[in-house]
C-alpha cells in the first residue's frame, strides 16, 4: 500500500485510499508514517479519519534536500519505500536501520544497490 501512495505523489490530481485502518494496527503505524514521509517530501495529503488518506499528486516532483527517516520505525517496508522514493525521485536521504528488511526481503539492499542505491 504504501508503494501505492508513492506512486500516486507523482500522479496527476488527487487519490483517495479508504478501509487502511489495519496499516495503524501493524509493527508501526504505517499510515501515520506514509503520511509523514509524503510531507516531508512536499506532497499535500489529507487524513480521512482513522482509516485514509487523500492525496494530492504533483508530477513534477524533484526531491533535492536530505531526508531523514528514523532507525526506531524498525520497520521494513518503511524502509523499501524510503529507499524506492529516493531511487526514483532524487534527494539525498538517511535512512536508519538497513537491517529490518532482512525479516522479508533479505536481498533487497542487494538488489536496489545494483540500480544505484548507496547503502553504507
Amino acid at each position: 500500500m504504501l508503494l501505492l501512495f508513492l506512486v500516486s505523489s507523482v500522479s496527476k490530481g488527487a487519490s483517495t485510499f479508504r478501509g487502511l485502518e489495519e496499516l495503524n494496527k501493524k509493527e508501526s503505524k504505517r499510515l501515520d508514517w506514509g503520511i509523514k514521509i509524503l510531507k516531508m517530501m512536499g506532497i499535500k495529503t489529507k487524513k480521512i479519519s482513522n482509516h485514509g488518506i487523500r492525496i494530492y499528486g504533483n508530477p513534477n516532483l524533484k526531491l533535492n534536500k536530505i531526508y531523514r527517516i528514523k532507525s526506531y520505525l524498525k520497520d521494513h517496508r518503511i524502509y523499501m519505500l524510503s529507499v524506492i522514493a529516493a531511487l526514483t525521485l532524487g534527494g539525498k536521504w538517511v535512512i536508519n536501520d538497513p537491517d529490518s528488511i532482512k525479516s522479508s526481503f533479505p536481498t533487497f539492499n542487494k538488489l536496489v544497490m545494483k540500480l544505484g542505491a548507496k547503502i553504507i
